[in-house]
């Protein structure tokens, strides 16, 4: 039998910023020869199922963990178990090494300490297992590869997490995301096309927000500003989530010396010449939702002067910046936008230190709450307009006069 498909005088697809996928918005030809996702989950299950068998080593670790806390609870056992993955297992993904889907056992994952995505999977759900936990694979297609809107049954998945049964809901988990606490993913993983892998499941779903815990970001600043146009700050940084992850990224495996140069490059990007009086982060080994953390930095002539006057710009933390990709008025695809903070929140006091202002004191305070991740083209011109109104808020600049 022979198909043929036809298609002329195609207009051709105009590149707009941030736009999704060709393999979502281009004209594509799928053909597959499976018929269900049921098929998938079936083929499966029946590939893996003899990789999570529990065996002597598994059961020893398992019990090492669960003895260290005599009153460990079903959430203690998955976060004890994910922590312990995720910071013992090399993540490794060598293609002359390992298949491309059936994973390693368990087992030879645990002794050799190394593994890829589908091989740290396998070890959790064994090691749940012996806990009494139920857990299964989910096949990922991470996010940048497309949102694969209208794909047909098909293996093209690229990643490989777990999902445990909870009590309280199931809870998904990437093991090889290393500096990630139990409750949310990373940012790839965030929106992507996935299935679960338990019998008589099937329906692909996507990995929205309601599946981990949000990202927030919080500072609390305080200004001084001095009679030379100096400026001394200091943030109280809090951080929950996936932006909590991205810090122990950044910060996590250096010494003191190298985090306090690594903050020194950053802040000098918008304050040069600054220089750091002191930084102290807490506890940034624990795998936790939240990590806390403080620094101070001098910046000389902050203020600008204006005849009998100076100008100061609020130094906020995380200000919006003008993007090149909100330069047109219509767009005919989706808009992605997509941040690691659902919440950037942050208050200010400064101190006006120089001769006498009235009352001496200024608060600011401003909260950012992103609740879309995909913008429609509909709604384009909408988000423009309120984004390029935070992006004039955020550049305010306050003219500060002396009184009489």
């Amino acid at each position: 039998m022979l198909y043929e498909w036809n298609l002329e005088n195609q207009a051709a697809i105009i590149s707009e910023y941030n736009m999704p996928s060709l393999d979502d918005i281009g004209k594509m030809l799928f053909i597959s020869s499976i018929p269900n996702w049921d098929y998938i989950v079936d083929w499966y299950l029946d590939l893996a199922k003899s990789k999570t068998r529990v065996s002597f080593e598994i059961k020893e670790t398992v019990d090492n963990l669960l003895s260290q806390n005599p009153h460990v609870t079903e959430i203690n056992k998955i976060e004890m178990i994910y922590n312990f993955i995720t910071q013992n297992i090399v993540y490794s993904s060598v293609s002359f090494r390992q298949s491309a889907f059936i994973p390693q056992k368990a087992r030879d994952v645990l002794v050799k300490r190394i593994g890829d995505c589908k091989d740290v999977a396998t070890l959790c759900i064994a090691m749940l297992k012996y806990a009494g936990i139920s857990a299964h694979y989910v096949l990922v297609n991470t996010f940048d590869e497309g949102l694969n809107k209208n794909i047909l049954p098909a293996i093209d998945f690229n990643h490989a997490i777990v999902m445990a049964e909870s009590k309280s809901g199931p809870i998904y988990m990437d093991l090889t995301a290393q500096n990630y606490p139990v409750f949310t993913l990373p940012f790839n993983d965030e929106d992507a096309f996935a299935l679960n892998i338990i019998e008589g499941e099937s329906k692909p779903f996507y990995l929205t927000k309601k599946y981990y815990k949000p990202g927030l970001t919080k500072r609390i600043s305080s200004v001084k500003l001095g009679n030379d146009n100096s400026a001394i700050i200091n943030r109280e940084n809090y951080r929950w989530g996936s932006p909590a992850a991205s810090l122990r990224n950044t910060y996590r495996f250096k010494s003191n010396e190298d985090q306090i140069r690594e903050l020194s490059e950053t802040l000098s990007e918008e304050f040069p010449n600054l220089q750091i009086n002191y930084y102290n982060i807490k506890d940034i080994d624990t795998i936790s939702y939240n990590i806390e953390y403080s620094y101070e930095f001098s910046v000389p002539f902050y203020l600008v002067d204006a005849s009998d006057m100076k100008l100061l710009k609020l130094p906020w933390s995380d200000n919006l910046e003008s993007r090149r990709s909100l330069s047109t008025e219509t767009r005919n695809f989706d808009y992605k936008y997509r941040t690691r903070s659902d919440t950037l929140w942050e208050e200010m006091v400064i101190y006006l230190l120089i001769m006498k202002y009235a009352d001496g004191i200024i608060n600011a305070n401003r909260r950012y709450i992103n609740k879309m991740n995909i913008i429609p083209p509909e709604k384009y011109l909408e988000f423009k307009e309120f984004y390029n109104k935070a992006v004039r808020a955020d550049a305010n600049q306050i003219l500060l006069r002396k009184s009489m």
